[in-house]
């Protein structure tokens, strides 16, 4: 070994040995690795929405609820289920995944818009169609209202 502080001792029995010497003193320890750098957080607490966004959702609501009084099909009952999930996720304060509801009924109408068309069901698709461009308008013109920031140091 190469070290001074400790000595290899072979016994003439075959076994090894390791000696040690307190007079030498022990080597520095190794130089700290250096910090990674700085993770920030950020947690967004509220979703903005335009208010034409809402004057458009609370009209689709009159809209759904008018289909629903008049031809009393489940479908429109489905559809007044959605507008007013999506109505209150555009209306509510503090909820950051409140874009998660535009996305899905903007997709599912979008979706629902072919079929009809097939069908000739023409008022359904006209009311699918509009279902779908008020999400996409809210999905598009959203912002990040609050948003909370932490900065970390990593070692």
């Amino acid at each position: 070994m190469d070290n001074p502080r400790h000595l290899a001792v072979e016994e003439p029995d075959g076994s090894v040995s390791i000696a040690f010497n307190e007079d030498v003193p022990a080597p520095t320890p190794p130089p700290r690795p250096p910090e990674i750098g700085i993770v920030r957080v950020q947690r967004v607490v509220n979703v903005w929405y335009h208010p034409a966004v809402k004057v458009m959702g609370i009209g689709l609501f009159i809209a759904a609820c008018l289909l629903v009084y008049a031809l009393r099909k489940v479908l429109d009952i489905i559809n007044l289920v959605l507008v007013i999930a999506t109505n209150i996720s555009l209306h509510l304060k503090d909820r950051p995944y409140s874009i998660i509801q535009p996305t899905v009924h903007g997709t599912g109408s979008g979706l629902m818009f072919i079929p009809f068309c097939v069908f000739h069901m023409w008022g359904q698709a006209a009311f699918q169609l509009g279902c779908a461009v008020m999400c996409l308008f809210a999905v598009a013109t959203s912002k990040d209202e609050i948003v909370i920031e932490n900065s970390y140091a990593v070692v």
